[in-house]
């Protein structure tokens, strides 16, 4: 365990990672961490600044740490930088202990570490220790935190046997270990902090401690898939481990102690961790490729057309939901912040961008073969939503979608179908008769969904043709739509299936006047989406995610709502 943890602090940057797991590691020794990265701006050489006793029994002192990533080098050490680490101990000695201890701190004594991911390399050893003795007084001393010392301290803290059994560790280097094989790491992750949840999650300082493990854990799952360049497990497992922490911590983002305050910043860099691995997924891994025809279609290893479709599927999904995430966070930006709302205004409108190109330059995906792929197209479409001038795109889109769709269900080819798992859908079709043909396509939220948005993007005449072929071709389908209710809190963020309602004996026949009244009027009455926490603080990009992770649809409240359907006309 400890060579896994090594290898990820050594791995680790300075700037929103190191810095963001050791002040969880200081609080674990029930130091008091009164500066840290995300609370204001970095101060004088001082990463992170913790008030207290790092050991049972020691004297309260001033812990002042100055950190840096990987190893320590003569660049790092002395670069002729304002980035170099003996600048930022000069800044420290000079300016922040004369100036910026807390006044009830001050007459401690003052320990200066020096925290590196890897190591001190011999070539600065015998300048960072003559350093360090010229600079020391009886109130003032130096100590070193290198990789291997950090692996020790997150062993004995956060990482101990009271909080990671055996059974825990085995389940986690597992997932690690098989961070090439996606889909089996990223089971075994959610296995394991589920089970961390279940074992440590009672009272609200356990909450705490399983809070910060699980955001640890989910750091070194994106450390190593980082140095495999595989995202694909991370990602997987950084979603799961944002729900399952919604779960846990949203019954005390109200209260008013110093516990509930540290499991609201816990649940914020938890967040931030899911963000940076979608980050570095979609900027890295996809958008350099979205403007290629073909570009990420002949990216996906596999010869078999079933892989390339659900993959993109896939990846449409996760590219509008991160352009859902930042317009989240645009709703939060105070009106009078025009400079921040206008990078993020400029952040969305790329993604928009993107996910066009991404469906012109793959053809695939005009061709969903998953009733479960309508919450990747319906995300899309919200993305689009925003701005007029894609209106007309999506109009065409959803027309494409259509289009392609009838066609194989009329030639009994790769149609739309209700089978999740993957050995179904590779032998989909398996038989080209009526009645298997009715058995696959017995319920559908696609149709309902496409004429939805085709409804509020004003194309009628698509609107019928949707409504002439469901009448035509699919009088033996369920036509349905998903609504949360009372049962979805907490089964929304856990996964369980079996929650939920479906709005069915849907009139397109009649229609688009007639279908918005009724989704309109089955808004207004079906309120549980409105009663999941996530959306009574606000977060509904939660409930999105959930939606995407779990391949729910999308609840129709929201499409209601983007375009003011608040009354049935």
């Amino acid at each position: 365990m400890k060579l896994i943890v090594r290898e990820f602090l050594s791995s680790m940057k300075e700037r929103g990672e190191l810095d963001v797991v050791l002040p969880d590691l200081l609080s674990e020794f029930r130091m008091h961490v009164y500066s840290r990265p995300g609370l204001g701006t970095r101060q004088d050489g001082v990463d992170v600044a913790a008030v207290g006793a790092l050991d049972r029994g020691g004297n309260k002192k001033v812990h002042l740490l100055s950190i840096k990533g990987g190893d320590l080098d003569r660049r790092t050490w002395q670069g002729g930088s304002p980035q170099s680490l003996r600048w930022s101990l000069d800044q420290i000695l000079d300016a922040y202990i004369p100036q910026s201890i807390p006044p009830e701190y001050r007459g401690l004594p003052i320990v200066i570490w020096i925290c590196v991911g890897g190591e001190i390399k011999e070539s600065v050893r015998r300048d960072v220790s003559g350093y360090c003795e010229k600079q020391k007084t009886k109130d003032i001393e130096f100590q070193e935190w290198d990789g291997d010392r950090l692996s020790d301290l997150f062993l004995r803290g956060l990482m101990s046997d009271k909080f990671l059994s055996d059974e825990h560790r085995s389940v986690f280097r597992k997932a690690v270990a098989l961070v090439d094989e996606p889909a089996t790491a990223a089971r075994h992750f959610r296995r394991l902090i589920t089970s961390l949840t279940h074992d440590h999650a009672e009272k609200p300082r356990e909450k705490l401690r399983t809070l910060r493990l699980i955001n640890l854990l989910l750091r070194i799952l994106i450390g190593w898939g980082r140095s495999a360049r595989n995202y694909e497990a991370p990602y997987l497992g950084s979603e799961a481990a944002l729900l399952v922490a919604w779960q846990l911590a949203n019954s005390h983002l109200r209260k008013s102690s110093k516990t509930s305050r540290d499991i609201a910043f816990a649940l914020n860099l938890l967040v931030q961790s899911y963000l940076v691995v979608s980050e570095e997924y979609i900027k890295g891994k996809i958008i350099p490729h979205v403007d290629k025809y073909h570009g990420l279609s002949m990216a996906v290893s596999s010869s078999k057309s079933l892989d390339v479709n659900l993959k993109l599927f896939e990846t449409l999904g996760r590219l509008a939901l991160l352009a859902l995430w930042v317009e989240q966070f645009l709703a939060q930006v105070p009106q009078d912040d025009t400079a921040r709302r206008e990078e993020l205004l400029v952040e969305i409108a790329e993604y928009r961008r993107c996910l066009k190109s991404l469906i012109e330059h793959n053809p695939v995906l005009v061709s969903p073969i998953a009733e479960s792929q309508t919450t990747a197209i319906s995300l899309a479409l919200m993305v689009f939503s925003t701005d007029r001038s894609y209106h007309s795109f999506a109009r065409h889109w959803v027309g494409q979608l259509l289009a392609c769709s009838r066609y194989q269900y009329m030639m009994h080819l790769q149609y739309p179908c209700i089978h999740t798992e993957y050995r179904l859908l590779a032998r989909h079709p398996s038989r080209r008769d009526d009645d298997y043909r009715k058995s696959a396509t017995a319920g559908s939220v696609l149709y309902p969904t496409l004429a939805l948005w085709t409804a509020c993007f004003g194309g009628t005449e698509l609107f019928d043709e949707i409504a002439s072929f469901a009448s035509a071709q699919l009088a033996h389908c369920t036509l349905q739509m998903w609504l949360p209710d009372e049962s979805s809190e907490p089964n929304l963020y856990l996964g369980p299936d079996g929650h939920g309602a479906a709005v069915t004996g849907i009139p397109l026949q009649e229609g688009s006047v007639v279908f918005l009244d009724l989704v309109v009027k089955e808004c207004r009455l079906s309120d549980g989406l409105f009663k999941l926490s996530a959306m009574q603080f606000g977060y509904w990009a939660i409930v999105l995610t959930a939606c995407r992770h779990y391949q729910l649809p999308v609840p129709p409240h929201f499409v209601r709502d983007r375009f003011g359907l608040n009354q049935p006309s």
